[in-house]
């Protein structure tokens, strides 16, 4: 059996999403998990019956997709909060890395050791390398093992998602082996540079391809096209670095 197919949307207009689990239930008297997914394309929910006698078909393929963000589709979560215990379920609390989006968890407590070790810890965990696409789940790791991706700015341990430049201090990312396979994934809306027009987190203070700072980091304003000083406060704009543009 293909669990590829069974996480796959059913929308018949043509979406080609796969289905986000968010809530997992032991449904004892089918011997089977029950796993309720979402798609983040279509955002369509569906009902997925897992056998738990085939788990090591499907175990993998569950935790693979349990990280995933419900919204944008984007494999990079950190936990904010988990309650519960075994006897009452846990409910989990996540935020995406990639559009800041809310995601919620709930499994059955005889389920949890399935996803345990697949979730990223409180704080600051980035559960993909965006480099060489290698899952990581230790925030030890300040560099990806695989690929010497750094994960988290060594300046403010700000967490980067596929960066250049540290969107919360501007510093420069070491980006690791450029030859490993760079894992293709679901993108949220993006904002543009002013400076050199690459595709930017809205949230962003710096821009990740040349470090143009686009929100002041005294006021929070945004700052305009060209500015030298905060239109706000007159604090110094940080400016980009631009290729072959002429000073």
């Amino acid at each position: 059996m293909s669990y590829e197919s069974s996480f796959a949307c059913a929308n018949k207009r043509g979406c080609k999403g796969t289905l986000v689990p968010y809530k997992l239930i032991d449904s004892k008297k089918e011997n089977a998990v029950k796993a309720f997914g979402k798609c983040p394309e279509c955002k369509k929910a569906y009902e997925i019956l897992l056998p738990k006698n085939e788990a090591a078909g499907w175990k993998s393929f569950l935790q693979k997709t349990f990280v995933r963000c419900t919204e944008c589709g984007y494999p990079s979560l950190k936990t904010v909060k988990r309650i519960g215990d075994a006897d009452t379920g846990y409910k989990i609390r996540l935020d995406c890395l990639e559009c800041n989006q809310d995601n919620e968890r709930y499994v059955d407590g005889s389920l949890f050791d399935l996803v345990e070790n697949c979730l990223p810890s409180a704080g600051r965990t980035l559960v993909l390398c965006p480099t060489c696409g290698d899952h990581i789940a230790d925030e030890r790791n300040q560099h990806c093992p695989r690929c010497g991706r750094e994960l988290y700015c060594t300046n403010c341990h700000a967490v980067l998602t596929n960066a250049k430049f540290c969107p919360s201090c501007g510093d420069p990312v070491k980006n690791g082996d450029a030859s490993k396979s760079v894992s293709v994934v679901a993108k949220a809306d993006m904002v543009n540079c002013p400076t050199c027009g690459a595709s930017m987190q809205p949230k962003a203070r710096f821009c990740n391809e040349c470090g143009q700072e686009v929100v002041c980091g005294k006021c929070g304003n945004r700052v305009p096209p060209g500015a030298v000083f905060c239109n706000a406060c007159g604090d110094a704009i940080k400016a980009g670095r631009v290729q072959g543009k002429k000073g």
